[in-house]
Parts: C-alpha cells; structure tokens; sequence
C-alpha cells in the first residue's frame, strides 16, 4: 500500500518440487490469474533472481534472456499481469519472489518505490523463510500423527474388517 500497488503475491517454492508456487495475494483473489501464478524452479526468470538481489520490471517479453522460458509460464505471467518480481534472499538462498502489479492509477514504479521495496525485501526474507520452514514442521508432524495413528489401528486388532474401517475412517 506504501507504493501504490494495486495487487501482490508471494511465491514460496514447492516442498516436493521446488517450483514457485502463489501462497498469498493482497488483496485475497477475486478472480484474477495472480493466485494461480507459478514459476518453474528452473525457469530463466527464477535463474536471474537468484542471482542477486535485483527487481525485475516486466520486461520479460523483450528482453533476451527471457526467450527461453515456456510460452505457457510467459502467458501465465502476462495473464497475472505482473508488473515487477523482487527476489526474497535470505544467506544467498532465494527464499521466496514477490510479485507486485501495476501501481494505482496505471502510474510506473519510480527509483523510489523501488528503493522502498528493496529495503522491505532485506529485513522481510528471513522471517518469511522461517515461517515457512516452521510451516513445513507443522506439515510434517501432522503427517507423522497420522501414521502413527494408522500404526496403532493396524497393530491393534486381528480382525481385518475393523482393521480396514479403522484405517479407512482415519484416512478420511
């Protein structure tokens, strides 16, 4: 709201395959392709900001370092309508992307809105990172009550009938 974006996403990669996936929008979705936006882990545009802490306006369309990456991941980009992706790095690990649309009023982010942004982006990656990492262990934990849960029903009796439906009540 500080610099006039209209909307913003947040991109944490995926557990499993490491692809960046929209957790959160700002506003909450309200039919727009921004929550569905996702961008490969090897996709040349998660490649450049990994390399450093420099935003990219949305220039991907031109510029020549962008021309490999899937035509569906550019129309995923342009159908979102990303306007600039700020790398979220916490010790040289790019922990997360930030997506922001055009400003209020169709205006072009100044240096300054950028600068503002950058600053933000320093003090804002590491907590992101380890709540997401607190996340995953919440995640996980669950995961490992339910086995343990479905380990007890399946030690627990000889009869394979409730054994079945035991397991079949916790699963759901």
């Amino acid at each position: 709201q500080s610099i006039g974006c209209e909307r913003a996403g947040l991109l944490l990669p995926g557990t499993i395959s490491g692809d960046f996936r929209t957790i959160f929008t700002y506003p909450p979705p309200n039919g727009d392709y921004l929550h569905k936006l996702v961008l490969r882990k090897d996709s040349p545009l998660v490649a450049q900001l990994r390399k450093g802490k420099e935003v990219l306006l949305q220039d991907i369309g031109i510029s020549p370092q962008f021309q490999s990456m899937w035509r569906k991941e550019k129309e995923d980009v342009r159908q979102a309508e990303v306007e600039m992706f700020i790398p979220l790095i916490n010790d040289g690990e790019l922990v997360a992307i930030l997506t922001m649309s055009s400003k209020k009023g169709g205006e072009r982010y100044s240096l300054e809105d950028i600068h503002v942004v950058k600053s933000i982006n320093d003090s804002m990656a590491t907590t992101i990172e380890r709540a997401y990492f607190l996340e995953q262990l919440r995640e996980r934990d669950e995961e490992i009550e339910l086995i343990n849960r479905l380990t007890s029903i399946i030690t627990s009796n000889i009869n394979i009938e409730e054994i079945f439906s035991g397991f079949i009540e916790e699963l759901s």
